[in-house]
């Protein structure tokens, strides 16, 4: 289930998607069921997505990856929040082969476009 936070108004919505760690983003998804929802239903408005692997059920953040980059459904931001080393690995594999950069040098944040959304980013901050 999700628990959503959102203004009628708001026009970019942050998700993230973990079982058990709470981040201050607009959505969160406790299951990947959930997640896949939240991404078809609500395109092109989730423009940040945070990522755990390891979400205590049969699907994982990685296949929630490779879902949402086959149906064009992953936001430009992705940041791996997991803490597992593997499922870290796998999904920065996934999002690099999908057109995504690591600019941070942090291993954990992927951003895929344009400075526009760089400087639309910082905006917003």
């Amino acid at each position: 289930m999700c628990s959503i936070l959102i203004e009628l108004k708001a026009k970019q919505l942050s998700l993230l998607v973990d079982d058990q760690k709470d981040l201050n983003t607009d959505v969160i998804c406790r299951n990947i069921d959930s997640a896949m929802s939240i991404l078809w239903f609500a395109q092109g408005f989730i423009t940040e997505l945070y990522i755990d692997h390891n979400m205590g059920e049969r699907l994982s953040g990685y296949d929630l990856i490779v879902w949402a980059i086959e149906r064009e459904l992953i936001p430009d931001f992705v940041q791996i929040v997991t803490e597992n080393p593997v499922g870290r690995k796998s999904i920065a594999i996934a999002l690099r082969r999908a057109g995504f950069e690591n600019r941070n040098l942090d291993k954990v944040t992927f951003i895929r476009g344009t400075n526009e959304f760089q400087q639309a980013r910082r905006n917003r901050s």
